[in-house]
């Protein structure tokens, strides 16, 4: 929280002395962007990012490295914020630039061939996102190296992609490589180390392995909650995942207070019409229906029908 007061004033500065167009100004407007994202205030970080985007087309020009970087974060952003399909294209413009411009092996261009199949995965194209991802990890492996943070962010979304199209088993070998080579690389609770873990408590429970899938998901949850706070994503998807894993188990009393603590939170956090918010709504209208208390499901699935009509169309 401290260094965004600071932060401000440095721009407000470089605004009045240097201008807007200054690569100092803009360097400093992406960093505050970034700063807001991390605090989760997604809708402020997007103005930051887009203007610093706009404004380096304009100056820069299109195939200034600058400038691919500041599209590539706005793709980011808009990820981020549940926005999959303007993410893909702006992914897919830099990918096309910086393989053009930097190579096809360049690690900047690997970066955005990931980012892209990560986003296919999460729009439900799995069957797009997996030869681009195996291109990616192919040659994050020979670029890279085998243990490398970001050949192990590859193998993490291939196994991602895998899992979507049920190629169970291949997806479970990659899961079980990225958590070993995490937990040894990076140490036990290096966020992605705890994402790994997370994911190997999906792979199994999507295999029908509850019981083994569990302590993968506490474990996960109670590195998560110390380690990234209450209200970051990844803290939110691993309440939902354990609360879901309880309920499938048939322990719904136990269930209901992870349910309504991811509700809760991605509502304040966010906001009413984000993909993972509206996911929570109808989970919550579900788990509630199958206690026998109808009455009180049938608010949430009306209003989860109503933001997915509002939001996705009929």
């Amino acid at each position: 929280g401290a260094a965004l007061p600071l932060q401000e004033s440095a721009l407000a500065t470089r605004r009045r002395v240097l201008g807007e167009e200054h690569p100092t100004t803009l360097a400093s407007m992406d960093t505050m962007g970034d700063l807001l994202r991390r605090q989760g205030k997604l809708a402020e970080a997007e103005r930051y990012e887009r203007e610093v985007m706009e404004t380096r087309r304009r100056v820069l020009g299109e195939e200034h490295p600058d400038t691919m970087e500041a599209i590539h974060d706005m793709a980011a952003q808009l990820e981020k914020q549940g926005n999959w399909n303007d993410a893909e294209l702006y992914y897919r413009e830099v990918l096309e630039k910086r393989r053009r411009t930097l190579g096809e092996e360049h690690p900047e261009t690997l970066s955005t061939l990931n980012s892209l199949g990560y986003t296919l995965t999460l729009q439900g194209k799995s069957d797009q996102a997996e030869p681009v991802l195996r291109e990616a990890l192919e040659k994050f492996r020979r670029v890279f190296g085998q243990e490398h943070p970001e050949t192990l962010i590859a193998l993490d979304n291939l196994a991602g992609a895998l899992e979507s199209q049920g190629k169970l088993a291949e997806a479970e070998s990659y899961c079980r490589e990225a958590l070993e080579k995490r937990r040894r690389v990076l140490g036990e609770e290096h966020p992605h180390t705890l994402i790994s873990i997370n994911n190997m408590g999906v792979n199994l429970d999507v295999q029908g392995n509850l019981t083994e899938a569990e302590p993968y998901y506490r474990e996960a949850l109670d590195k998560f909650r110390r380690v990234l706070g209450d209200e970051h994503h990844e803290t939110l998807m691993c309440i939902g995942n354990l609360g879901v894993l309880l309920r499938q188990q048939g322990q719904l009393a136990e269930a209901e207070p992870y349910y309504r603590e991811a509700l809760e939170t991605r509502r304040r956090v966010l906001g009413e019409e984000h993909p993972n918010t509206l996911m929570s709504i109808n989970n919550m209208g579900a788990l509630l229906r199958d206690q026998g208390k109808l009455a009180e499901a049938e608010p949430y699935h009306i209003e989860a029908l109503e933001k997915y009509r509002r939001v996705l169309g009929e």
